[in-house]
């Protein structure tokens, strides 16, 4: 395992597309028209912009409450496979708040989300403080949507240089 390294900025193009939030398509090429081109494109965009692309199981979500009473979910995954960047030291931990772009993701779907496993686009950032966080995307572990995440780094990797 090697440490976290924050790889470039994060910009505002970047909030859609880790918006702390998941998506639900077993199988992306599936879908129909522009859906399906938004899907393929939004999938390679993750990649060439992504830290870390890996294979994780989630195995808990928790809510968690601030003293107003704003509920924020912590998802806590355990990393499977490494397909782009570094394999951070221990588990993942997610945060999605009400004001992440795919809070409504994770707050309607927690039995969707625990025990199961997904393809986590992730990208970490420095805050004001010095402090790194990340903001990431979900999708289904399927084999569909691990095909396509493949082919999305394997021409990342090329354009970069590596093999």
């Amino acid at each position: 395992m090697q440490p976290v390294v924050v790889s470039s900025p994060f910009l505002a193009e970047h909030r859609l597309l880790f918006d702390d939030g998941a998506d639900f398509f077993d199988d992306p090429v599936a879908l129909q028209g522009a859906w399906r081109d938004a899907s393929i494109r939004d999938t390679y965009d993750r990649v060439d912009a992504a830290d870390l692309v890996a294979v994780v199981m989630v195995h808990s979500v928790h809510a968690d409450s601030d003293p107003s009473g704003t509920t924020s979910f912590r998802l806590v995954a355990d990393v499977e496979s490494v397909l782009l960047g570094n394999e951070p030291n221990g588990a993942l931990s997610l945060l999605s708040g009400p004001d992440d772009p795919g809070y409504a993701t994770i707050r309607d779907n927690g039995p969707r989300l625990l025990n199961n496993r997904f393809v986590v686009y992730l990208k970490w950032y420095t805050d004001e403080a010095g402090d790194v966080g990340s903001h990431w995307h979900m999708s289904p572990g399927s084999r569909e949507v691990l095909v396509e995440a493949e082919r999305a780094v394997g021409r990342t990797l090329a354009r970069r240089g590596r093999p």
